[in-house]
């Protein structure tokens, strides 16, 4: 396939899937033998599996947009620079539904094969996202005031 052609498919991921939230075209973009790697070290397996993650993730977060901020590839590799936004209104990693609004950036590397995703590297802003749930509060600054 040409690189024109993967990084169409490639951008299918973010429109289609994230942003449409066509879980039926999973089959289509991504190849039955998938390997997703996570910076958490989570492996996900095969079509079934990333459908299997897309709807835990779909499930949590709605109103979903994800949107690819830049693109760029070579040969079988495409690398997406994105954003994500959705409201969480279901329960994820643990955390029951808090109805805020979230806006995630990350950045993934897929090689692909014969038109279809075969491996994915992602690694996404989860401390941030966190943050955001009011699940995780950073320390202040040395020199800030702190409440008492």
């Amino acid at each position: 396939m040409s690189v024109e052609a993967n990084k169409a498919t490639v951008r299918r991921v973010a429109d289609e899937i994230f942003s449409q939230r066509k879980m039926d075209v999973i089959d289509d973009i991504f190849a039955p033998h998938y390997i997703g790697h996570t910076q958490h070290g989570t492996v996900v397996h095969g079509a079934a599996g990333i459908k299997q993650f897309v709807a835990q993730y779909l499930a949590a977060f709605s109103h979903t947009q994800s949107v690819v901020e830049d693109q760029v590839a070579e040969g079988d590799r495409v690398v997406v620079r994105l954003t994500f936004t959705g409201t969480h209104t279901g329960p994820w990693m643990g955390l029951p539904p808090t109805g805020k609004p979230v806006t995630v950036k990350g950045m993934a590397l897929y090689r692909l094969q014969d038109g279809k995703i075969v491996e994915q590297w992602t690694i996404g802003d989860t401390l941030g996202l966190l943050q955001q749930l009011g699940a995780v509060a950073l320390p202040m600054p040395s020199g800030e005031p702190t409440a008492h």
